[in-house]
């Protein structure tokens, strides 16, 4: 008999996995929105990118509780930085 090399996914791979589909996704819905000919087409790609974000969102939210994507936070100074950082190229 031949043997099968199989690898089944627990569920922080399928959650990466999850994860990195949702970015793909909103990334082709962002792309769709801004080609979009008429209002209407607009707000349907518009709609359909917030609910996406929001599950990307609350997928993060379980990953990074369970410490599958743990992300550290930011210094309130080095946030001020970069808030006046934005703000001079955007102004300037």
């Amino acid at each position: 008999m031949e043997e099968k090399n199989t690898y089944v996914l627990d569920d922080k791979d399928s959650a990466l996995d999850l994860l990195s589909s949702e970015k793909a996704i909103i990334g082709a819905y962002s792309t769709f929105l801004c080609e979009s000919a008429t209002p209407a087409v607009k707000r349907c790609f518009s709609s359909i990118l917030s609910e996406e974000y929001k599950v990307q969102e609350e997928l993060f939210a379980v990953m990074n509780k369970r410490g599958w994507y743990p992300v550290d936070g930011a210094e309130d100074k080095k946030i001020e930085q970069t808030k006046q950082k934005f703000v001079a190229s955007v102004t300037g």
